[in-house]
């Protein structure tokens, strides 16, 4: 099974948070590969108001 190139029409699960993050008034922040936590290819820290 071969995957799609993410484009307009096809595109990835963090394309999708990073969509919904910013419609939410969220701030996304593009860091160094070498500073993500735990060496992996995405990190994310999710805070919600109560």
């Amino acid at each position: 099974m071969t995957l799609a190139a993410d484009d307009a029409a096809s595109y990835g699960v963090v394309d999708e948070i990073t969509r919904r993050v910013l419609l939410d008034s969220g701030r996304v922040l593009a860091v160094r590969a070498e500073d993500v936590p735990g060496g992996g290819p995405v990190a994310a820290v999710f805070r919600y108001a109560f």
